[in-house]
């Protein structure tokens, strides 16, 4: 799924769900990015899933979106402050 895409499903969503959303991206923020890569274990599906994802990602490099762009995106689209 691309970022773009990922956006329009995101915002075709109601407010609510929105927030639900967000709040469960930070979620998954505060689990995950202080741990080291060594204390979270994947399971062969993650593990496949993942190499799907990555294959997607190198035969489709045109898509990419910088980080940057995507949060420019996002606090204009939403008077966000990042």
């Amino acid at each position: 799924m691309t970022p773009e895409l990922l956006l329009e499903k995101v915002a075709k969503l109601p407010d609510f769900a929105q927030k639900e959303l967000f709040d469960f991206v930070d979620f998954l923020s505060l689990r995950y990015l202080d741990k080291k890569e060594s204390d979270i274990s994947v399971t062969p599906a993650g593990e496949r899933f993942m190499d799907q994802r990555l294959e997607l990602l190198e035969e489709n490099q045109e898509n990419l979106v910088s980080w940057d762009s995507l949060k420019e995106k996002l606090k204009e689209k939403h008077g966000w402050k990042i």
